[in-house]
Order: structure tokens, then sequence, then C-alpha cells
């Protein structure tokens, strides 16, 4: 019988170191968070310079006449001009004016750009284009260098592109190529005056 319990403690025995080992269960000594590795502190030699952004671009003043202004006399700007009232008298603007649809003009346009999209009765003379919208009626001649006239629009008027306003060439050498655009308000009107043989 001593024998058959030393055989049965033998095999045993056995079992258990062939058995895989089983982990302990965590208790609360053993069961400690792993450390958190913390980020390497970047090089100061490796970080990119800020770069200065551009300086905003100025914004073109742009004027509105609404369509309640009524406005009699000659009118000089220098600023771009968009008119949807009521004009009786000229105009000499250094810039870009445009007759909305709702304004009306009596008496001639001299500007370096003309759009219309409502009535001019009278003469219109650019220095770089004038633009006629379909929703415009325009009776009066047109004097520019790049003129259009979109279907829908009612003209009644001579287009001379001959005769259009000149710009005078800058720099050292005269070339040719569109209009320089960093004209003074001074200088557009000058050459839209000897132009026309208008005063104003």
């Amino acid at each position: 019988m001593w024998n058959r319990d030393r055989s049965t403690r033998n095999a045993l025995d056995k079992l258990l170191t062939d058995a895989p080992a089983v982990p302990p269960s965590p208790t609360a000594s053993t069961a400690s968070k792993a450390p958190e590795a913390k980020p390497e502190p970047i090089p100061p030699a490796a970080v990119p310079k800020a770069t200065a952004l551009p300086a905003p671009t100025p914004a073109v003043k742009t004027s509105v006449l609404g369509p309640t202004l009524k406005f009699k006399g000659d009118l000089v700007a220098d600023e771009d001009l968009v008119v949807q009232g009521h004009i009786e008298g000229s105009i000499l603007h250094s810039r870009g004016i445009t007759i909305g649809q709702d304004g009306t003009m009596l008496g001639d346009i001299r500007a370096r750009r003309v759009v219309v999209e409502g009535r001019v009765e009278g003469d219109l003379y650019a220095l770089e284009a004038v633009s006629v919208r379909a929703t415009a009626d325009v009776f009066g001649s047109i004097y520019a260098p790049r003129v259009g006239v979109m279907e829908g629009a009612v003209f009644n008027g001579e287009i001379d592109m001959k005769h259009a306003p000149a710009v005078p060439q800058t720099g050292t050498a005269a070339t040719a190529g569109p209009p320089d655009l960093e004209m003074s308000s001074s200088q557009v009107d000058e050459v839209l005056m000897s132009n026309t043989g208008t005063d104003f």
C-alpha cells in the first residue's frame, strides 16, 4: 500500500512538473502600471522659424451713388464709382466708372474704364476700355481702344477706336503694350482733357 501511495504521489508530481506554468494573478503589489514614455524635447534648432505673412493689399475704394440720388453738374472723382442714381452733367474720372442698371447719365463720361449697364445719353471716352452690357441703352459715340457691346444692348452712335484718348508711354524706351495702370490721377485727367478739348 505504501508503494501504491508512493507511485501515486510520483505520478501527481510528474503531472505538476509537466503542466504549463500559470502566471500568478495580479495583486495590489504586482499590478503596478508600466512607466509612461515621455516625449523627447525638440531641440530649438529643429523648430522652423515662423515666416512673416505678406502685408494685405489695400482695397480699392469704390463709391456708390444710390438710386434716390439726383446730381446736376460736373463730377470729378479719383476712385471707382458706381452710379445707380441720376446725373445730369459731365464726369471726369481717373479710375473705373459703372453706370448701374438703375443709373441714368445725361452727359459725357471721361474715365480710365467705363461699364454701362443702365442708360447713357452722351459720349464715352476711355483710356482703356468701354463695356456696354446687355441691359444698357447708350445714345452717343464711344472713343476707346477696346470696346465691347453685348447682345441685347441698345446702342445708337459711333465707335471710334482710332481717335481714342492716347496713353503716354512711361520709361526710357516707349514700347507698345497695354496702358500704364500706374498713371496718377492728374496724368489721367490731363490725357483725357487733351484728347477731348473740353474744359471742366
